[in-house]
């Protein structure tokens, strides 16, 4: 039996880096976002948040632990806070059960702690 012809690995039709723009129109990000509902305003609102829960558990936590939370956010009820190892991440599942009456305290929406790692 025949050994089957030998692809050519080296032909590669049209360009596969994604450059082309469909329809000769380049479209600004800010557009796009404004299309999908997204205001830059309610983003920046977002990140003030997100570093009044940075702070607060900054100083409710021990410095030790503090410095390894790497961001924090509340959605539906729940504080997801994110550690930067899964060694770091175990020990602030424990310290956040101790200052949950602060957490409270700040916001009374939540009601569930959740411990992540964060990519790297």
């Amino acid at each position: 039996m025949p050994k089957p012809p030998r692809r050519n690995k080296n032909f590669r039709p049209g360009s596969r880096s994604g450059s082309r723009v469909r329809g000769g129109k380049t479209i600004a990000v800010r557009d796009l976002l404004t299309k999908a509902g997204i205001l830059s305003s309610a983003i920046a609102q977002h990140a003030v948040k997100q570093r009044s829960w940075l702070e607060l558990l900054g100083l409710a936590l021990p410095q030790n632990l503090s410095t390894h939370v790497t961001a924090a956010s509340v959605q539906h009820g729940t504080l997801t806070v994110m550690a930067d190892s899964p060694v770091w991440a175990a020990r602030l599942r424990y310290a956040l059960q101790e200052v949950m009456p602060a957490i409270c305290q700040h916001d009374a929406s939540v009601v569930k702690l959740a411990v992540r790692v964060s990519a790297q």
